[in-house]
Order: C-alpha cells, then sequence, then structure tokens
C-alpha cells in the first residue's frame, strides 16, 4: 500500500477548489497561502505573495529583502535595483597606469582596477603616455608633458 500524502492532497483539493478571484461571500481566501519553499534557509521565500517576505534568489541567504546592498553586481536586497543604498564614486579610465584620468566620466560604488576618482583638477591630457600627466616635469620635446595647455614652457 502506498503512503498518502495528505499535504499534497489538501494543497491539490484547494487549488482545484479554489478559483483565480475570490468569490464574494467566499469564506476562504485562495491567494492567502503561507509560502513554503526556502531553499537557502534565510527567512524568505521564492513562493511569497508578500514583497516583505519575497526571495529573489533562493539559493544563495546573502540575497533577500533584509540584507543591506553590497559593491557587486548583485542585488542583495531583492528591489530590483544594484548598489542603490551604496555611494556612487565620480571615476576615469586611466589607462596608461599614470594615476590620472581622462575622458567619460563612470560611477560606481567603489573604485574600479584600471580608473582613478574623478580630480577636474587633475585632468590626463594623453591617457595613451605614462610620462604625460599634470604632475609632470615639463621638458623640452614639444608635447605638453604637464597638461597645462602649454608646451615647452621655460625651454
Amino acid at each position: 500500500m502506498r503512503p498518502v500524502h495528505y499535504l499534497g492532497l489538501l494543497g491539490l483539493m484547494l487549488l482545484l477548489a479554489c478559483p483565480q478571484e475570490p468569490e464574494p461571500g467566499l469564506q476562504i481566501d485562495c491567494r492567502a497561502v503561507e509560502p513554503t519553499q526556502d531553499e537557502d534557509g534565510d527567512g524568505f521565500f521564492a513562493d511569497a505573495n508578500d514583497p516583505e517576505l519575497w526571495d529573489c534568489n533562493d539559493s544563495d541567504p546573502s540575497m533577500n529583502p533584509g540584507m543591506p546592498e553590497q559593491c557587486d553586481a548583485l542585488d542583495h536586497d531583492c528591489d530590483g535595483m544594484q548598489h542603490n543604498d551604496l555611494p556612487e564614486i565620480e571615476q576615469q579610465e586611466d589607462r596608461d597606469g599614470d594615476g590620472y584620468g581622462a575622458r567619460d566620466i563612470v560611477y560606481y560604488c567603489e573604485v574600479i582596477e584600471g580608473f582613478v576618482e574623478f580630480d577636474p583638477e587633475a585632468l590626463d591630457c594623453d591617457d595613451d603616455d605614462p610620462d604625460v600627466h599634470p604632475d609632470a616635469v615639463e621638458e623640452c620635446d614639444g608635447i605638453d608633458n604637464n597638461c597645462d595647455g602649454a608646451i615647452d614652457e621655460g625651454c
């Protein structure tokens, strides 16, 4: 004789007995089923109808509505946005690795590798040459080594 799974039978009976929308006078609201699916054990549920209990990633306990955001590519607090609770840092790519950036500004919650924090007073006028930047010593070589807009001043 096979064992009877009463909870499964009860759920199936409720599902079959419940219309999509509750009818007037119906005593049971079929939509108010307690959530049960919590694979990561964090107390939030993949099958919850309540947004405060809904787990956006039920295989990762660091992702649920009770978690603070972290600076990575994940939505830890399950609000549909990444890093929305973290400060954004203005930064620019530093292609030549001299510590000065040029070109477009990007925003991220931490300085990205290969980027530097944006400083409007220290823009690299040639981000392909590590010897050319705002703190470089001007040389008599026909280029603007220190990015001050003048070429070979003092030569």
